[in-house]
This record gives C-alpha cells, sequence and structure tokens, in this order.
C-alpha cells in the first residue's frame, strides 16, 4: 500500500509566519494530531540543519507544533 504524502507549496522568499500558518492548516484539517492522547509525553525530533538552507524545520514550526500537542493536554519536547 502506498503512504500518502502531503505537499505545501511554498515560495522561496516566503515568511516564516505563512508557512507555520499552512502547516498548521494542514495538521488540523487532516487531524493528524488525534492519535496523541492526554499526558503523552511527545518528541518532536529535529537537527540544527544546514547554513542558509531551508531543508530544516524553523523553531517556530515546532512552536505551533508543540501548541497543538499541548491543546491535546500531551508533554511535547525536543
Amino acid at each position: 500500500m502506498m503512504e500518502k504524502v502531503l505537499f505545501i507549496p511554498v515560495a522561496d522568499n516566503e515568511e516564516d509566519e505563512k508557512v507555520c500558518a499552512k502547516l498548521e492548516a494542514v495538521l488540523k484539517d487532516r487531524d493528524l494530531f488525534s492519535f496523541i492522547q492526554a499526558r503523552d509525553l511527545t518528541a518532536f525530533k529535529t537537527h540544527f540543519g544546514e547554513e542558509n538552507s531551508q531543508g530544516y524545520v524553523r523553531p517556530l514550526h515546532f512552536r505551533m507544533m508543540g501548541e497543538l500537542a499541548r491543546q491535546r493536554q500531551a508533554l511535547p519536547f525536543l
């Protein structure tokens, strides 16, 4: 079975806040955090990325995802 891949189009110069809003909309619309239960320790894995590269998750995005996890009474951490 093929897995579904979600694509969020982003322009090279698009502001982080706008990208974050797009990501949040997809997470909420698809209810992708529905598996998170109250008091779950919820890890968000990351790395530091590469200088001058868009190839990593921005801290603003992790903050938003952590807030979504906390709305489900989970305990998010990096």
